[in-house]
């Protein structure tokens, strides 16, 4: 094994110097590195920081001609375009009239030849070299960038002395670009004046909520709080359907009228093509052609519906989970305040259409329907013409029953008593005058007035329809109807496992009309005859 020979001092002071020359040479060419990546800004009068050495951002004012449509930039980008010039039918990059490339390169060769000079030892040009060809190469690629950004046209190959065909943007469907750009909105006749989605306080109980007399009004849920509704759909086998009440195939579309039935198509086209324009960007639908080739096989509206299909199967990502719809994240939040929809805003649109076709569980598509469907919904959808309508035909109902209540107490008080059967919660406990127990006329009227108020427990547009229901009833089958009722109050009939209602083990129906019908016929007068006095025989105690 060679033994190494023990350095000398000399030997280690000249290692030292060396080292020392080594690294103060290295650290004069990372100096001059660093300059030659700001020879481009330096050279050019761009100021550079004192501290920092990057160059200070200025706005730079270039004379650019305007028919260029060059993108708005920020001041570097504006100075790295250096000052583009329009020069006939070519689009060249100049600077004091040398290429790009040409200048770089000159203004890097100076300061080379200078570095050069200064630096002692092996030439640094080759290294340096490589670095300018890297900062040349990144302005290029800047510039280039800064150039061609454009929103509509299709990027060119950048091309610093040749000229630069522009290509004219692609159109669709042979549309004109203006038609492109802009978004038509539907007609929307059916929706007039101001809609909104207001709570609907039926007045039946819900845990004192629908008090009137608290703060803030009667509610229908409690203060602060809030629900979120979002839209219903069906599954069968695979296929996947959403009530949006935007779906052409749905039953109640295409049962309609021949008439009405392509008016309403023509309605669902239009919305569907102003929400694929305007949330979907798709303008291979359009609100003025939706209806082309109607019901022709060359008519592919839905065909190029991208987002807003009310149907169709289901789609899994790669771990078998269903991939969500546009659909599936449309969603109302509702509290006791009343919302007020924008039928100009697309979002807004998808909440009406879907509350007319029924997809939303706690909104009623009018007000109408919350008073039928008596207190399952808690908001429904207001239109002032309609609702306006229905309050107004529900002042003038009012008034003709309370009209009619006042001409049975006058001139009728037989039907009073048989309606007051009908329709009052105590109605077995009324008994007919001349009975030692009979009910005075004046306690039936007060019933019947609170009936028609709705303070009986029924919503009083449904109390007020049920009431000159039974009013404007023929006498015959309004009797009949009484005495089925009060029978069965008092188990004289029997409804077995067939489904039909038995009298001392005689069939007499199914239903009450059936039934009706039954004791009316003269062949089983017998039968009615015994069951009419049974009852009367109660009445009159």
């Amino acid at each position: 094994m060679p033994v190494k020979e023990k350095e000398t001092p000399e030997q280690k002071a000249v290692r030292i110097e060396k080292w020392k020359a080594d690294m103060k040479l290295a650290k004069e060419r990372k100096k001059l590195e660093k300059e030659t990546e700001q020879v481009e800004v330096k050279e050019m009068g761009i100021p550079l920081d004192v501290n920092t050495g990057q160059p200070i951002a200025e706005v730079v004012e270039l004379d650019i001609p305007a028919d260029l449509n060059l993108p708005k930039t920020d001041p570097t980008k504006q100075y790295r375009d250096f000052q583009k010039l329009h020069r006939g039918d070519q689009t060249t990059i100049s600077l004091q009239e040398l290429p790009i490339e040409d200048m770089i390169k000159a203004k890097s060769d100076l300061n080379l030849r200078e570095a050069e000079e200064k630096l002692p030892g092996e030439s640094p040009i080759p290294f340096i070299r490589k670095k300018v060809e890297d900062v040349q190469k990144g302005l290029l690629q800047e510039t280039e960038k800064a150039m061609f950004k454009l929103s509509e046209d299709p990027p060119v190959p950048f091309v610093a002395k040749e000229m630069i065909p522009v290509k004219e943007p692609t159109k669709q469907n042979h549309m004109s670009e203006t038609a492109v750009l802009e978004v038509t909105k539907p007609l929307l006749s059916e929706i007039k004046g101001r809609i909104a989605i207001k709570p609907y306080v039926s007045g039946e109980e819900n845990m004192g909520l629908e008090d009137e007399n608290q703060p803030g009004g009667a509610m229908v849920i409690s203060p602060d709080s809030r629900q979120l509704d979002r839209i219903g759909c069906e599954v069968v086998n695979g296929f996947i359907t959403y009530f949006t009440g935007l779906n052409e195939q749905a039953k109640e579309v295409q049962l309609l009228p021949e008439a009405k039935k392509r008016a309403k198509i023509a309605t669902i086209r239009q919305v569907v093509a102003y929400l694929e324009n305007s949330i979907a960007s798709n303008f291979k639908v359009r609100v003025e052609t939706c209806m082309d080739n109607f019901g022709t096989k060359d008519d592919n509206f839905w065909e190029n519906v991208t987002k807003f299909r009310s149907s169709g199967m289901i789609q899994v990502d790669q771990k078998g989970s269903r991939i969500p719809t546009y659909w599936d994240g449309v969603e109302v939040e509702l509290n006791n305040a009343t919302k007020v929809l924008d039928k100009s805003n697309p979002k807004d649109l998808i909440i009406y259409y879907a509350i007319q076709g029924q997809g939303l569980s706690l909104i009623a598509p009018s007000l109408n329907a919350a008073i039928e469907a008596r207190g399952a919904y808690k908001w429904y959808l207001d239109q002032p013409e309609e609702t306006a309508n229905i309050q107004t035909e529900s002042i003038k109902l009012k008034y003709q029953a309370a009209a009619a209540l006042e001409t049975m107490r006058t001139s009728d008080e037989n039907r009073l008593f048989l309606v007051s059967k009908m329709v009052a919660l105590n109605n077995s406990s009324y008994y007919k005058r001349g009975g030692p127990g009979y009910t005075p006329i004046n306690f039936m009227y007060k019933d019947m007035s609170d009936y028609i108020e709705g303070k009986r427990g029924e919503v009083s547009i449904a109390a007020v329809d049920r009431f000159l229901e039974f009013y404007k009833m023929p006498i015959d089958e309004l009797m009949w109807r009484a005495i089925l009722k009060d029978a069965a109050e008092y188990h004289l009939l029997d409804t077995k496992g067939d489904g039909r209602t038995y009298y001392k083990n005689e069939a007499l129906g199914k239903t009450i009309e059936d039934i009706v019908e039954y004791l009316s016929r003269s062949i089983n007068e017998k039968t009615a005859a015994d069951l009419s006095n049974a009852i009367e025989n109660v009445w009159a105690e």
